[in-house]
């Protein structure tokens, strides 16, 4: 994450960009209201229920809803209202801004980690893995991963590393979003565009938690989109931390530089980016970008800046409901 930094980088399908709410005592978000729980608005507009992976109780679903409002306000979102109903959060859009986006943006978890890069290992070219939606895949009993080493996996020859699955691999040979903790060791894919393999990734050196906001812009001298970070005042310090040992391993070869150069950029089991540091110092902030040949979208690099910019769930919503509500013409002022 250098101040132009080199990237590699995979992303999802973008998701969207946000505007919104808080309730329950929080300070409500520009042009967001909270609901008080019942009847419909007149206007046309998408409910969404977001149900939570788990209960959270009250303190949580205000803390999963002023996260939401906040994504929605980085999002644009204009005139949504959120409201907690029973153990779920229900959310109404206005029509012209209910795309795909704004709605799997809402209840995504925005765990944002930043990993150093221990190798990288060939695509996964085997047909064993886990199965998509296994019940199996829990925190609470996941012993297999607690064993894997980045050793094991970088030690392998390149003609195993295609047939190498880590603990539980879904079937892109990757590390599976429910394993991808903080202290963990991951395998994640990416792709530059003209190459596609693995990066096998240590602990987390940092969290979100060092970032105060983000914002997505477009680079007026290349064209391309990109996310910039603004970091607090200790998360300033501890990045610069991480940045001088990256920038020493840089500077050693700048042509080729080796993998501990690189910080890769993992956004709930995504690699968004991974660039090589190049600068010791970094003033308060940092730009996360995409590859020159595989450069962000402005609905990818607006994802990333509303995830990481309004702070992670407590856990993984899904949207339960999805429906549409047009008023009848009498109660949208018609005869």
């Amino acid at each position: 994450m250098a101040a132009r930094a080199q990237a590699r980088a995979r992303r999802r399908v973008p998701r969207r960009r946000a505007r919104a709410t808080v309730a329950l005592g929080l300070a409500l978000a520009p042009g967001v209201a909270v609901s008080p729980g019942h009847g419909a608005t007149a206007a046309a507009h998408v409910t969404v229920v977001e149900a939570p992976a788990r209960s959270l109780g009250a303190g949580g679903l205000r803390d999963s809803m002023g996260v939401m409002g906040r994504r929605l306000r980085e999002l644009d979102v204009r005139g949504a209202k959120i409201r907690a109903r029973g153990d779920d959060i229900v959310v109404e859009l206005p029509m012209q801004a209910a795309d795909t986006q704004a709605i799997a943006v809402l209840g995504q978890p925005g765990r944002l980690y930043f990993r150093p890069v221990e190798c990288t290992v060939k695509p996964y070219s085997g047909t064993r893995h886990a199965p998509a939606q296994s019940s199996a895949l829990t925190p609470a009993n996941a012993s297999a991963p607690g064993a894997f080493t980045a050793q094991r996996a970088c030690g392998l020859s390149p003609g195993r590393q295609g047939a190498y699955l880590p603990p539980d691999g879904d079937r892109h040979g990757d590390t599976p979003e429910v394993y991808d903790t903080k202290g963990a060791t991951v395998v994640l894919s990416y792709s530059t565009g003209y190459y596609y393999g693995r990066y096998v990734l240590g602990p987390a050196e940092m969290t979100g938690s060092i970032v105060k906001g983000a914002a997505a812009v477009l680079d007026s001298q290349t064209g391309q989109w990109e996310v910039q970070l603004a970091f607090t005042a200790a998360g300033s310090t501890m990045f610069n931390y991480y940045a001088a040992r990256h920038y020493a391993c840089y500077a050693r070869r700048p042509e080729e530089p080796p993998n501990c150069a690189f910080e890769a950029v993992d956004l709930d089991g995504t690699l968004e980016s991974v660039p090589a540091v190049m600068a010791a110092r970094f003033d308060g902030s940092a730009v996360i970008s995409g590859p020159k040949n595989g450069p962000f979208t402005r609905e990818q690099a607006t994802t990333i800046a509303a995830l990481v910019g309004s702070g992670p769930l407590p856990v993984a919503f899904t949207a339960s409901v999805i429906s549409t509500v047009t008023p009848a013409p009498s109660a949208a002022g018609g005869t």
